[in-house]
């Protein structure tokens, strides 16, 4: 059982082609920090930034803004004992920059998602964000220097887990800017 468990870990995120930050950056000694991300900058071993054209069997869902948003129509269901209700995969000028699992918001399933993601980056994940009585559950952080996760479990939702290529989201956000700009340009 645990060799299928790790088996199933080293297949979740990877890419090792990415360049490793070193064992001295200050950043490696900062909670929720993790090299792990960055060795495997994907989803499953699908690498960020591979083109929409290499991908078969997705649908679109929705855009939004500049991103457009697909699923696969048939998903893998589960990733060692975290169950999986479906997955948005993000592409951003026709590259995939960002993937959010949707799952079951129970005990199990949290528990299960959050043995998953400690093992798999070989860390604990920063502080608890957003928790309060009108919110019950808490978003939990990961990162690396290129890829990101945010792990959110709120009461009366589904749990989410986002992982996001850093660079392409810097991207993202300096394009709006550039976009607003030349908006107000207009005005």
């Amino acid at each position: 059982m645990h060799c299928l468990y790790f088996l199933t870990l080293s297949l979740l995120f990877s890419n090792p082609t990415q360049a490793q930050p070193s064992a001295n950056d200050s950043t490696s000694r900062e909670a929720g920090y993790s090299t792990e991300l960055d060795k495997r900058h994907g989803f499953l071993g699908i690498p960020f930034d591979t083109p929409l054209t290499s991908f078969k069997e997705l649908h679109l869902v929705r855009t939004q803004e500049q991103e457009q948003v697909y699923r696969k129509k048939a998903e893998r269901k589960a990733v060692g004992e975290a169950t999986i209700k479906y997955v948005d995969y993000y592409f951003y000028k026709g590259k995939l920059s960002a993937v959010q699992v949707h799952a079951v918001n129970d005990l199990k399933n949290k528990a299960a998602w959050m043995e998953l993601l400690k093992t798999a980056y070989q860390v604990a994940p920063s502080t608890v964000l957003n928790n309060s009585e009108d919110s019950p559950g808490g978003s939990y952080f990961w990162h690396g220097k290129h890829t990101h996760i945010n792990y959110s479990a709120y009461s009366g939702k589904d749990l989410s887990i986002y992982v996001s290529c850093a660079d392409i989201t810097a991207e993202k956000a300096c394009d709006r800017v550039t976009r607003v700009k030349r908006a107000a340009e207009k005005l």
